[in-house]
């Protein structure tokens, strides 16, 4: 999950319609490094660190070909874990 909808949904008190049966909630270490630089008291990192059912998860290598998007690093490592996940299922 990236640190966008993840800060919304804590925001708005919704983080829990995430947690659902069969649902595995990844946030990449580089989202939550994101989440702590609104201040290690923020309530999205706060919960990200803190919800059992939150899984944080290492980033893996980020593509060289994502460098063109000129996305940031908790989107890029929201897109590398996807990545990942996909090539291991295969």
């Amino acid at each position: 999950m990236n640190a966008s909808p993840f800060i919304f949904l804590t925001r708005l008190g919704l983080l829990d319609i995430l947690n659902e049966p069969g649902v595995t909630v990844m946030v990449p270490t580089a989202v939550v490094s994101e989440l702590g630089d609104h201040g290690v008291d923020d309530a999205a990192s706060v919960a990200a660190q803190s919800t059992p059912w939150i899984h944080v998860i290492p980033t893996p290598s980020i593509p060289g070909f994502f460098v063109p998007w000129k996305l940031g690093m908790g989107e890029s490592a929201v897109l590398a874990c996807a990545l990942a996940e996909i090539e291991s299922n295969r």
